[in-house]
């Protein structure tokens, strides 16, 4: 995957930050969860390319996972981003996603450094219904995943569908950033936040991105209370 990269040429030399989408797309997902994905993403798509700021900042990539893993978009600007088409495939490979997914954003951000170009932390989005089936060891995974969100190597969140295991979402996400829970098929008002908080991080100067306030998920996330 690095060797992919280093031939790559940089289309510009703005702050770039890398948002990695990982969609469980197994047999569970089949039917209205899928069709509402699918037009959360497109939507998602519409937004990016309409602010000129994330438009020359934010790199998609996507990696879809069922009983295999597939990338369906590597990193790229919205100009370059490719409308993938989801089909469901088998059961949930949700383990090699995640590892696919810290190999890419590890490549990627070699490859910001080799071109001179300066990144935010890269985000990390992790959307299923369903249970992981190639995880024998949650805990270990759950123990990966923060050790690279404590070292500052990427946010990871954790987003149930209706469906999925929040106990077992909750062992493989951090302190800082816990699972949440869409409210129904609300794919859509959960990718105008994600737009949203993106562009607040684009056009931020905090590289880490730590004191940014980021909108509330109320419009998506199931029994968000204010505090």
């Amino acid at each position: 995957m690095s060797e992919f990269f280093d031939v790559e040429a940089a289309v510009n030399y703005e702050q770039k930050s890398l948002c990695v989408l990982l969609l469980d797309t197994s047999y569970s997902m089949e039917g209205k969860k899928l069709k509402s994905l699918q037009k959360g993403i497109e939507a998602f798509h519409k937004e990016i390319t309409e602010d000129p700021t994330s438009k020359n900042r934010l790199e998609i990539a996507i990696i879809a996972y069922g009983s295999n893993i597939k990338i369906l978009q590597q990193p790229a600007l919205v100009d370059n981003f490719e409308m993938p088409k989801l089909q469901t495939m088998g059961s949930t490979s949700m383990g090699k996603a995640i590892d696919e997914a810290i190999e890419l954003v590890g490549a990627r951000k070699s490859w910001y450094k080799l071109t001179g170009q300066p990144y935010y932390r890269p985000w990390v989005i992790n959307m299923t219904d369903g249970e992981p089936t190639d995880i024998p060891n949650i805990q270990s995974k759950g123990d990966e995943i923060r050790k690279h969100v404590d070292g500052k190597n990427f946010f990871f969140f954790n987003v149930g569908v209706k469906g999925a295991s929040m106990n077992t979402l909750e062992k493989l996400s951090s302190i800082q950033m816990p699972p949440a829970k869409l409210e129904g098929l609300r794919f859509a008002e959960f990718f105008q936040w994600l737009s949203a908080s993106i562009q607040i991080v684009a056009a931020s100067s905090d590289v880490q991105t730590d004191s940014v306030n980021l909108p509330s998920p109320s419009n998506w996330m199931e029994g968000f209370k204010i505090s």
